[in-house]
């Protein structure tokens, strides 16, 4: 309208000059405009009405009932009647969006969603909400979206149920002195169900420790040490008992106690000195239990048995099993370090005797 143009009255028209054709208001002047007393103001011709600042086009009402704008600001400051060109919603018409700005640049953009500047943050508070957030997302770094509010420890919750009586629930998040992983619930009816950890597909389940790869669970289900871990300290945090269905192996050594004691090991006996010509180790399953033969000649009656290194030393039992007779009577340990046991042949008096060539002595020894 021309600044100082009459008022329409109830269902009366009237015709108001424009200061020329601007935008698409092609229609050239005089307009038209008629207020019937019950919907305010109408075009009462078949133009576009248009809101011109400047001989700029700023809001158009088409003919098809439709606004278009170009790109505008409406300030926080006060509606359309700030002199502030930096701050609240715009219309960003080059690349088809609305968005607010609370400084130079833009904050919160709208288009096919909600896009937020990378320092802006999505809170949530106990209150209205020009209270402070207590809960906020926001953008770590391209791609990682966090929960956070300064000191503030956060738990994020996912529900099975929340019905106000009986609800369940898992958490993540700390308490403060700890990050957590928990499942939970409330009301009487209400159940702390099962924490599953499924792997759908023939891969590995990894734990780490100190930033290490630590313990594999496979895609058969092995679990497997990736290093040189172990289940328990050796002392009152070890575990109190392991049950196997099969059996429980172990590829260097059985120990007992929580002073770390060598108790068996899988290391095979050597032969260190004595018994005959060319004795052996027959066959052994570490110091568990092991052969030796003695060896050819007929004149030896001890050998000294090579052991890896124990605490103390070790306790061996041997039996003949090739003789028995009264000069090859008992055999029996005489002396041992630590890592070595010495054996000999008695006959049925008790005094040093030969074996007979060749025999086979089945042994055991533990360490201690």
């Amino acid at each position: 309208m021309q600044p100082g143009a009459p008022p329409p009255s109830a269902g009366g028209a009237f015709t108001s000059p424009i200061l020329g054709t601007v935008g698409n208001c092609t229609t050239a002047p005089p307009y038209s405009f008629q207020g019937d007393g019950n919907n305010g103001w109408g075009s009462a011709s078949a133009d576009n009405q248009c809101w011109v600042t400047d001989g700029t086009t700023r809001l158009t009402l088409t003919t098809s009932a439709l606004i278009s704008t170009v790109p505008f600001l409406m300030p926080d400051a006060g509606i359309m009647g700030s002199t502030a060109t930096t701050t609240g919603f715009a219309w960003d018409g080059a690349n088809a969006r609305v968005q607010f700005q609370a400084s130079a640049t833009p904050t919160v953009s709208f288009a096919d969603g909600i896009t937020l500047r990378s320092v802006a943050l999505f809170g949530f508070s106990s209150g209205v909400p020009t209270a402070t957030a207590d809960v906020m997302l926001a953008r770590d770094a391209a791609n990682i979206l966090a929960q956070r509010n300064g000191t503030n420890a956060q738990m994020l919750r996912v529900y099975k149920t929340d019905n106000g009586a009986d609800d369940e629930w898992f958490e993540m998040g700390s308490d403060g002195s700890n990050m957590i992983l928990q499942n939970n619930a409330a009301g009487a009816g209400s159940l702390v169900r099962p924490i599953v950890i499924r792997q759908k597909g023939n891969s590995n389940i990894d734990f780490y420790t100190n930033n290490t790869l630590a313990w594999r669970m496979d895609g058969s289900g092995h679990l497997t040490a990736q290093g040189a871990f172990n289940i328990g300290d050796g002392g009152t945090s070890s575990p109190v008992n392991i049950w196997a269905e099969g059996f429980i192996g172990a590829e260097a050594s059985y120990r007992l106690g929580t002073s770390d004691i060598l108790m068996v090991s899988a290391t095979a006996p050597t032969i260190s000195s004595g018994f005959g010509t060319s004795p052996s180790i027959a066959a052994n399953n570490g110091t568990a239990a092991f052969t030796i033969n003695v060896g050819t000649g007929g004149t030896a009656n001890s050998g000294v048995i090579g052991l890896p290194a124990a605490t103390t030393g070790w306790s061996v039992h041997c039996a003949d099993v090739t003789t028995q007779s009264a000069t090859v009577f008992l055999t029996k340990q005489t002396a041992t370090t630590t890592t070595t046991a010495t054996i000999g042949n008695f006959d049925a008096a008790g005094a040093a005797a030969a074996w007979v060539a060749s025999n086979i002595l089945v042994c055991q020894a533990s360490a201690y």
